[in-house]
């Protein structure tokens, strides 16, 4: 691994925890200070917007797979146009987003199982919240999806993550130390994200070299592409955002309790998702160029994505209840049959994004949407049968269920034997992570099950010795599993 790829994901780890301890300290914040249920129409909202997704319709993925070709064989004058075609189609989406926002502001804030937020509040949180989902669109995903074909990925992320540092504290600071609204609080940070456009203007034009920022004429060729991928965020949103939605709509007061063990295991999963797109770039010009040694890299970054879930995984099943407990109260703990479906799904999120990675730099959207269609489909009907008699658990259930059956099995055979011609073996992988999960949280128990959790001190003990247990049981089975990727290239 080159040396800036290394110490870019260190940066990017360390100011991504960083975030997350604020993300959770401004949860906590916006309950005391606004109460749960304003809580619960920013988290649901936010579910919302990830729906307006759909008007960029995978724009960006398919601009950088169009210019991994050109940047393969050194046209810049092509990637060039390639990037104001980008530009061009960005600002387009930016402005249909903007108009469906009024919309569902005025409609989501009648729908919501609001009892103490009165309507024109809900609906000014809604939009402003919408906005700051917007505003990236027009002013920062061209020149992030640039900066990813030049290899800058991981410099993406420590620019996302201190502004978002930045805006967090700015929030909280305003939470606890003034008596402004929430409408202004919101337009403030508004503006703060407008702001980092004109970061990364100067980023680009100092990394990415040779190439010119002219304008010269838009190449608009990769919107051919967006139908497949649309259907894909499509199905990807449903299944992300169907629970939070059914749950708002049920009972308002759930979604806090689903958010927030939602965000805990989000975390992970999304630390470990940015340090394998760092390499995105870097395995779709390699697989454009035919590199034969690329599947033994698919293998190293497989492993690290298994070692990494085995860690967190067993953390989460043994330490979620009790730092929600000392985090937001013992009335937002989850049962154990919750947590052990969060669990099961979270393996899968913590594992699948190298899948994607190598489909994505071949291209295959098209031959794997089906797949996409069968997930949202179970998800979403077993989600709305059970939601009901069941709630979180049912939720639950039902996305794991439509992940396992659903989604892996064509996405894995298109990559395993489609691509790399080799035997797919992504449930055998997947079992021994959560064997090797079960054997640590059992482990744990034995050894430490009788020790109790009545602050933050002895939570963080206990995080520390199963993270030791953990850490130890994967190394062996990772050598075991994979041992033969893992040893230096003849």
């Amino acid at each position: 691994m080159k040396r800036r790829y290394f110490w870019g994901i260190a940066w990017g780890i360390g100011l991504w925890a960083v975030y997350a301890v604020l993300l959770m300290m401004h949860t906590r914040a916006v309950i005391l200070r606004f109460g749960s249920e304003v809580n619960s129409i920013w988290q649901s909202a936010q579910n919302i917007f990830n729906y307006f997704v759909l008007f960029e319709s995978g724009m960006g993925s398919a601009y950088l797979f169009k210019m991994f070709q050109p940047m393969a064989k050194k046209d810049m004058e092509k990637v060039g146009n390639l990037y104001d075609g980008l530009t061009c189609s960005m600002k387009r989406i930016a402005g249909k987003m903007a108009l469906a926002l009024v919309v569902v502001a005025f409609l989501y804030a009648v729908i919501i199982d609001k009892q103490e937020t009165g309507y024109v509040t809900a609906v000014w949180i809604i939009f402003l919240l919408g906005m700051r989902f917007i505003i990236p669109y027009y002013v920062c995903v061209n020149k992030k999806t640039l900066l990813m074909l030049y290899d800058y990925k991981y410099l993406v992320e420590i620019t996302d993550s201190l502004g978002k540092i930045l805006i967090v504290l700015i929030e909280l600071y305003l939470f606890y130390r003034t008596e402004i609204s929430i409408v202004y609080i919101l337009s403030l940070s508004c503006v703060l994200t407008a702001l980092m456009g004109a970061v990364y203007e100067c980023m680009i034009r100092r990394f990415c070299r040779g190439i010119s920022f002219r304008k010269g004429k838009p190449d608009l060729e990769a919107e051919k592409m967006t139908k497949d991928i649309l259907l894909h965020q499509l199905t990807g949103l449903i299944n992300t955002n169907i629970d939070t939605i059914l749950l708002s709509v049920m009972d308002i007061q759930s979604v806090t309790v689903y958010q927030a063990y939602a965000m805990l295991y989000s975390y992970p999963v999304q630390m470990i998702n940015k340090i394998s797109d760092t390499f995105r770039a870097n395995f779709g010009i390699r697989m454009a160029k035919g590199d034969k040694n690329l599947y033994r890299s698919f293998q190293k970054l497989f492993s690290m994505h298994m070692f990494a879930a085995i860690i967190c995984i067993a953390v989460f099943v043994t330490d979620s209840n009790a730092f929600v407990r000392l985090w937001l109260g013992e009335q937002f703990v989850m049962s154990p049959l919750c947590v052990y479906l969060f669990a099961i799904y979270m393996v899968q999120r913590m594992c699948i994004n190298v899948i994607y990675l190598v489909r994505d730099g071949q291209g295959l959207y098209k031959e794997s949407k089906a797949f996409s269609v069968r997930e949202a489909v179970f998800n979403a009907c077993l989600s709305v049968v059970l939601v009901k008699p069941f709630g979180i658990a049912g939720v639950m259930a039902a996305t794991v269920v439509a992940t396992y059956f659903g989604l892996i099995p064509g996405n894995t055979r298109l990559v395993y034997h489609d691509i790399f011609g080799k035997k797919n073996l992504i449930y055998l992988d997947y079992f021994v992570v959560i064997g090797t999960i079960a054997l640590s949280v059992a482990a744990y128990h034995l050894l430490f099950g009788k020790c109790a959790i009545g602050g933050w001190l002895d939570l963080f003990l206990s995080a520390v010795r199963q993270t030791t247990l953990a850490f130890g049981f994967a190394v062996v089975v990772i050598l075991i599993c994979k041992g033969k990727y893992l040893r230096k290239e003849q």
